[in-house]
């Protein structure tokens, strides 16, 4: 307790018996402003001189005085609280010297009419100090500090229920959901598709030739195959005969191949391209080559085939 006699005189009971008398005198606005100033002197002389007076509170039943707040019984239940939740000494001390200012702040700038906490702790309020703040030119980590405090007093204050909600808290996040996300479509089953006979198809898609081309080339290939016959048939007969007449020279063998045998098949020549009567004959190119006009060829009887 300070040694200032001045001081020493200020009693929470001359406060409310001064409180009583502007009942009585005065209106009921400037009874409002009286106890306001009166709060907030008291909120001062807290801090500046550790006097704890009890709550300035008028007497009246009135709504709007009924409804108004006692600054240093909410600090004292906070205090509570932030011992409940192991907050440190130096954390309290910190919470509550900033609430104070906060307190502060509302008497000097809040009309008289709204002292009651619900029209105090609102965010309308808390951006309004805030700015304040700025004005002041407090640092940033003050103002966050500050902040974090009134926060922490509105959670303490919804939990007593002392407030009907928190202002500060916000709304919870409902996270989007695409449009149709519920609706899945089930995966399709694949077609089977037939296996592929690899005898019969290409990789790629070939023409497919008249039936008169596919003919003049199988006759063609009847032939060749014919021509190669005939000539491993007469070599067949030379060996043959040069095995049975070992004494046979060379002037012997030119009697039994006769010229018209090595010129001709049959009595038919080899020329490329062939033409009518002759043998077709695979030139130095690898190509066959008929010069007859519109060439056919026929099957006399049976079923005519084709093999690869």
């Amino acid at each position: 307790m300070p040694q200032n006699p001045l001081l020493q005189q200020i009693t929470s009971a001359k406060i409310n018996l001064y409180l009583l008398h502007l009942q009585h005198r005065s209106p009921h606005s400037t009874l409002n402003r009286h106890t306001a100033s009166l709060r907030s002197f008291s909120t001062f002389l807290k801090l500046k001189y550790q006097i704890e007076l009890s709550p300035i509170t008028p007497t009246s039943t009135s709504p709007s005085s009924s409804a108004s707040i006692s600054i240093p019984n909410l600090l004292s239940q906070f205090k509570n609280y932030l011992k409940q939740q192991k907050k440190s000494h130096s954390t309290i001390k910190n919470y509550l010297s900033d609430l104070n200012h906060f307190f502060i702040w509302v008497a000097n700038h809040l009309p008289q009419n709204q002292t009651s906490l619900p029209n105090i702790i609102t965010s309308t309020n808390l951006k309004a100090y805030q700015n304040y703040l700025k004005l002041t030119q407090t640092s940033s980590s003050v103002i966050k500090r500050r902040t974090s405090s009134l926060k922490t007093f509105a959670r303490f204050a919804t939990s007593t229920n002392l407030l009907s909600h928190n202002p500060f808290s916000s709304p919870p996040y409902i996270k989007k959901i695409a449009p149709l996300a519920w609706f899945k479509i089930s995966p399709q089953p694949s077609e089977t598709l037939p296996p592929r006979d690899i005898t019969t198809q290409s990789p790629k898609a070939s023409k497919k030739l008249p039936v008169a081309q596919i003919a003049i080339i199988i006759g063609l290939l009847l032939l060749i195959i014919g021509i190669g016959t005939s000539f491993y048939t007469l070599n067949q007969d030379l060996r043959s005969k040069a095995k049975t007449s070992p004494s046979t020279n060379i002037n012997n063998l030119t009697n039994i191949i006769s010229p018209d045998d090595t010129q001709t098949l049959q009595g038919y020549i080899a020329t490329s391209p062939a033409t009518i009567n002759t043998i077709p004959l695979i030139n130095n190119d690898g190509d066959l080559i008929i010069a007859a006009n519109s060439p056919t060829i026929e099957s006399t009887s049976g079923t005519f085939g084709l093999k690869g």
